[in-house]
């Protein structure tokens, strides 16, 4: 029944939207529209999350794909980061950009 999507309110579906970069499931955003990236350096994956052009929602994919950014930034190099990765909050938040984006393939 879940998989029945035509009757339920799709709006968080669509701001908490991630794509991989160079996947088939990226999608084209009109010209001009805000975007922010982030690539894992361990697994080189690169993810985009494109801001909503109403300011009173809440852009979940979007802070996210920030928040990745904030917390590599705390990293001063890749061994640094290998070294604490698993139980860093940086592997934490990975984690929840690839459900949200499972949950998109899934639900979209």
């Amino acid at each position: 029944m879940s998989l029945l999507v035509s009757d339920y309110d799709r709006s968080f579906t669509d701001i908490g939207k991630i794509f991989l970069v160079g996947s088939g499931e990226s999608m084209d955003a009109p010209e001009g529209t805000e975007f922010v990236e982030f690539t894992d350096p361990l697994s080189l994956k690169t993810y985009r999350a494109y801001k909503n052009a109403d300011p009173n929602v809440t852009d979940i994919g979007y802070q996210l794909i920030q928040l990745a950014n904030e917390k590599l930034n705390e990293y001063t190099s890749t061994d640094e980061l290998k070294k604490d990765y698993n139980l860093s909050v940086l592997q934490y938040v990975v984690g929840k950009i690839e459900i949200l984006r499972g949950y998109n393939i899934i639900y979209d």
